[in-house]
């Protein structure tokens, strides 16, 4: 809402209504009716994102990944820690595309892409992001992928026992999600989900890359 982004920012710069009213040339009684929420777009937003030192967009609540521009110590101050940087934006592509993958893939057009995932760890060219379709990598306990989460993957990393992979098995069109299980010579792919068989891994299966991060959106 906006009238909170607007106390946030308010706060952030420890000024009063009455200090942040007079700034912009408004009486306090505005400031406190559009903090309530009971005025939503006033006519002096603009003088208002001058006055908090924030953007117009993250004022009116279209550019969720900014932040007002407030230092560590105002956000101590007011129990907030900033979030992780965005390093750069992964594809998010199908898991047909992702089967379709060979050691040279190529980067994505953006006509090839159903988004661009923003990612707080830096990856190779060839990175990609996935989204997870079913519960077969969902786990009651410790590490788990429910079904709607975004999977980031980078194909340079190599796997080893325990990491979490994305591969194509024998014959088959799509790529699919499991735990890589090394037992001696023989390595096995282990769905987190019980009800899930375990598979054994054989010459002609391909990895295509170790998942690295998850991310999960609420509103889907």
């Amino acid at each position: 809402m906006i009238g909170d982004r607007i106390r946030n920012a308010r706060k952030a710069k420890n000024l009063t209504q009455s200090e942040l009213a007079r700034r912009i040339g408004q009486s306090q009684q505005n400031i406190q009716q559009l903090e309530s929420g009971n005025v939503k777009q006033p006519r002096y937003l603009y003088e208002l994102s001058e006055a908090l030192d924030v953007s117009f967009d993250w004022l009116m609540g279209k550019d969720r990944h900014s932040e007002f521009r407030a230092t560590p110590e105002q956000l101590a101050s007011m129990n907030i820690a900033p979030g992780p940087h965005i390093v750069q934006h992964l594809p998010l592509i199908s898991w047909v595309q992702a089967g379709a993958r060979n050691e040279t893939a190529h980067v994505p057009e953006s006509n090839e892409y159903e988004e661009l995932v923003p990612v707080t760890k830096e990856y190779s060219s060839s990175a990609f992001a996935l989204r997870v379709l079913d519960d077969s990598m969902y786990a009651t306990a410790g590490a788990s992928f429910p079904d709607g989460s975004i999977i980031c993957v980078e194909p340079m990393q190599q796997a080893e026992n325990r990491s979490y992979i994305v591969v194509r098995l024998d014959g088959r069109r799509e790529a699919t999600f499991k735990q890589l299980v090394v037992d001696g010579h023989r390595r096995y792919l282990k769905p987190l989900n019980q009800r899930y068989p375990i598979m054994e891994a054989t010459d002609d299966t391909t990895v295509f890359g170790v998942v690295l991060q998850i991310m999960m959106n609420f509103d889907r």
